[in-house]
């Protein structure tokens, strides 16, 4: 009888093992399953936008007039196309009230986990510095989309692929070059790298100083204080302060009439 009873006692030990394994296999699966739709979702929104602006199937297009006149009718917070040379990176922005707007809101103003590419809400279009943020899809989430490929920036084999970006806006084309790419922590490390206006020449110069020297690629370009910027922040993951930064200085404005 005793060893019955030691043999059902192990018997219940083990099926509550059991029950547990399975329980923490749904709760895994569970969280895998709605981080699935959240990137389905992305992918949903991506592909509408593209859609509507005759974008989807053609790997030649370039945003124009007609571009900025529909995604400003959709949504009045669009101020233009961000398009990377190489393609690594096509994304349309935004800017709302507050750096909260888009976090975790589609273009549509729908949620959605992976947010929208957003320029800071503090900025202006024509600042010296234009802080841009996007999220990075990591993990079995990594692709092109959002700001995932940032991450790369800081080997200097991917940035000899990937240069120079240019934004769209409703009258013309900004062209940029990469110019710095880092990792920077935000928790401990307080320069301040979306710095968007300068005090004097000397404010600027020093902030362009910090830029270059924290470059963890060789670029061989310098920058001065006649220069204008683009300053573009993703996170290495989620759970941290780490950030990836990549700066771009402008080279160049053409006019899409």
């Amino acid at each position: 009888m005793k060893k019955k009873k030691k043999i059902n006692k192990k018997l219940i030990v083990i099926d509550v093992l059991i029950l547990v394994i399975i329980a923490v296999i749904g709760v895994q699966g569970y969280r895998i399953y709605n981080r699935y739709q959240e990137l389905n979702q992305t992918k949903v929104t991506a592909e509408n936008i593209k859609r509507e602006i005759g974008a989807f199937e053609n790997e030649e297009w370039k945003p124009d007039q007609e571009t900025y006149k529909n995604l400003k009718a959709e949504n009045d917070d669009y101020i233009g196309w961000l398009l990377w040379d190489s393609g690594i990176i096509s994304e349309p922005i935004v800017q709302g009230e507050s750096n909260d707007s888009y976090i975790r809101s589609d273009f549509y103003g729908n949620y959605d986990e992976f947010g929208t590419v957003f320029m800071d809400s503090l900025a202006n279009i024509r600042d010296d510095n234009i802080p841009i943020y996007g999220h990075a899809m990591t993990g079995v989430y990594t692709d092109t989309r959002k700001f995932s490929q940032l991450q790369n920036m800081t080997k200097q084999e991917f940035y000899e692929a990937n240069k120079t970006f240019s934004i769209y806006r409703a009258d013309q084309v900004t062209h940029y070059e990469v110019i710095s790419a880092f990792l920077i922590d935000v928790n401990s490390d307080n320069w301040n790298y979306t710095q968007n206006v300068f005090t004097n020449d000397t404010d600027k110069q020093n902030w362009i100083n910090q830029a270059l020297s924290r470059s963890e690629i060789n670029t061989g370009l310098t920058a001065d204080t006649d220069d204008r910027f683009v300053t573009l922040q993703t996170c290495r993951d989620g759970y941290s302060g780490w950030r990836y930064i990549v700066i771009g200085r402008q080279t160049g404005i053409e006019s899409l009439y």
